[in-house]
């Protein structure tokens, strides 16, 4: 019976982590439609697994992907959004306008792939999203950056 329950125990251990480390993965999909045609999206999980951080390829800015966060509810149609980017053991904060989109679930943060932005992006371990809401409290997220550079390489097809 012992052996039955240590054997059981160990199944579970293994599931949860095998499910933490898919969440913490960027996910790459190629989708389409009559009327943007065909574009390709990255996303990942925030390590709550209540939000998702998304690059999307953007026809007017190509080959720019513009981002994205869902956070389930937002109070404000626009509001101020920070990143920080932990490269190295050091932080970079960059700030952003985001524009609430999709029925207020989520806020267009825009691009801003110019000068460190873009290249600390591509090798940082970690990022940190603020969104700051007048009319909610500040919302903060984590999401793992493994995999962040494959991510971007994959929207932006170079």
């Amino acid at each position: 019976m012992q052996t039955i329950i240590n054997s059981m125990k160990q199944l579970i251990v293994f599931f949860m982590l095998v499910s933490g480390t898919v969440s913490a993965q960027w996910i790459n999909k190629t989708s389409g439609n009559d009327f943007d045609g065909r574009f390709r999206r990255s996303y990942v999980e925030s390590k709550s697994g209540d939000s998702i951080f998304i690059l999307e390829e953007d026809p007017e800015d190509y080959p720019n992907p513009f981002m994205e966060i869902f956070l389930g509810y937002v109070c404000d149609d626009e509001t101020s959004i920070q990143i920080a980017l932990t490269v190295n053991g050091q932080v970079y904060v960059y700030d952003f306008l985001g524009h609430a989109i999709r029925g207020s679930k989520s806020y267009l943060i825009g691009t801003m792939w110019d000068g460190n932005f873009g290249k600390h992006f591509k090798i940082a371990t970690k990022m940190s999203v603020r969104v700051h809401q007048q009319h909610c409290e500040i919302t903060d997220k984590v999401f793992n950056m493994a995999g962040s550079a494959a991510a971007l390489k994959f929207v932006t097809r170079k």
